[in-house]
């Protein structure tokens, strides 16, 4: 199949659909979510700052080590897992400023 005269796959798009699918349910998830009002015992600004920080990291690494910036979908998929590890992280050290066992923590995360 040709697009704007350049060849494209049809499991691209049907990939990039499967894609927009998903985002599209869990948006839908979070929107029917109940409303609750949970008291916060803090800011969540130091949650999110690992965890950015952790996937500039990760990013950083990876460019380092070899990625190519017109690798959009390795570059995609690099910030991706640095997003997931940063949450770990995240999750980790606020669990251990709060002094609570990590090691069983880091158990039931695995």
């Amino acid at each position: 199949m040709n697009l704007g005269g350049h060849p494209v796959f049809i499991y691209k798009i049907l990939q990039h659909c499967s894609t927009l699918i998903g985002f599209a349910a869990i948006a839908d998830s979070i929107i029917i979510m109940p409303q609750k009002d949970h008291p916060r015992t803090g800011s969540i600004a130091k949650y999110w700052l690992i965890i950015g920080l952790t996937t500039a990291l990760t990013i950083i690494a990876r460019l380092l080590t070899g990625l190519k910036l017109h690798q959009f979908g390795n570059l995609l998929v690099t910030a991706i897992a640095g997003g997931l590890i940063g949450l770990m992280v995240a999750s980790l050290i606020l669990i251990k400023n709060k002094r609570v066992n990590t090691k069983v923590t880091f158990l039931l995360i695995l």
